[in-house]
C-alpha cells in the first residue's frame, strides 16, 4: 500500500524534519513513514509529531509514555527500512 500524503510540510510540521535530519531522507519519505506509523499505532498525527518532537528534545513530558515507548522501538528500526521502495510501500 502506497501512503500519499500532499501536504507533508503541513501534516506533520517539524516532526518530519527530525526524521529528514537522522536518516537522511527527502519531505515526502519522512512524511509517509509518519503516516504509516500513525496508522500503524492509531495515533493522531499531532500525538505522532508531539512524541518524536519529545524525543528528539530528550524528554517526554505531556506525551503518553507507551506511545514514546512504541515510537522509539519503530526508530530503531528506521534506518533499514528507509530505501525508497520500502518507503514508497508503506514500509
Amino acid at each position: 500500500m502506497t501512503i500519499q500524503v500532499s501536504r507533508p510540510d503541513v501534516m506533520f510540521g517539524p516532526a518530519t524534519g527530525v526524521l529528514m535530519e537522522w536518516f537522511d531522507l527527502s519531505l515526502e519519505q519522512a512524511a509517509a513513514v509518519l503516516a504509516q506509523w500513525g496508522e500503524r499505532l492509531q495515533v493522531s498525527e499531532s500525538e505522532l509529531s508531539t512524541a518524536l518532537l519529545h524525543i528528539h528534545a530528550g524528554h517526554q513530558a505531556g506525551c503518553e509514555e507507551s506511545l514514546v515507548r512504541r515510537l522509539e522501538e519503530l526508530l530503531r528500526h528506521l534506518p533499514a527500512e528507509t530505501s525508497p521502495n520500502q518507503v514508497s510501500r508503506g514500509l
